[in-house]
């Protein structure tokens, strides 16, 4: 098992799948930060951890919607010396389907959206960003870079997920640029007519 190179694979998903929230079992997390005190309740905080195991498994769940995950592809993959992982046709899908990347950045407002409503969740009735739908708001917002400033995240843990969703946006659009410009791209002999 150890010389199988799958030890390796086992405990890294044995540790995520360990990342849950115990039931009955209920602490507070002190977080301070921006000249602010947050007590967040445990259970909210490991499962704002737990939903990103998402992050982890999306990959994998392209690579079986694909189809790519076959005898075929194997053979042809040994053939060219090209290993057919879950990295390889995460990037092959991301080339060639927008709806992968419409998939991921579904999947990452979602996630993220989830994650304010928690981290948000100390300040009480002076938020707004305790309905999904203000947190998705927010987010599509933040990705996009528009910013209006109706809604902002008040505690240091709602305003790091905020970093997260315009960091992440930036890689998102960086693919669907490349995605679009290779869809759009002349062919050579389209080119001369």
């Amino acid at each position: 098992f150890m010389m199988s190179g799958l030890f390796y694979p086992l405990a890294v998903e044995t540790t995520i799948v360990l990342i849950h929230p115990l039931p009955f079992v209920n602490y507070i997390v002190h977080v301070w930060g921006l000249d602010t005190y947050c007590p967040y309740a445990s259970d909210g905080f490991i499962a704002v951890f737990m939903m990103l195991r998402l992050y982890f498994y999306t990959p994998r769940i392209i690579a079986e919607l694909s189809g790519l995950r076959n005898e075929k592809t194997r053979l042809i993959g040994l053939m060219n010396n090209v290993e057919i992982s879950y990295n390889f046709i995460g990037k092959a899908m991301l080339r060639d389907n927008l709806t992968t990347l419409l998939f991921l950045f579904v999947v990452s407002v979602v996630t993220m959206a989830y994650a304010m409503i928690v981290f948000e969740r100390p300040m009480g009735p002076d938020t707004n960003l305790d309905l999904f739908e203000n947190s998705v708001w927010l987010i599509i917002i933040t990705m996009t870079t528009v910013g209006y400033g109706d809604m902002y995240p008040q505690t240091p843990m709602g305003r790091y997920v905020a970093i997260f969703a315009a960091l992440l946006a930036v890689v998102l659009v960086a693919l669907a640029v490349g995605a679009v410009t290779d869809r759009l791209t002349l062919s050579r002999d389209e080119s001369k007519v």
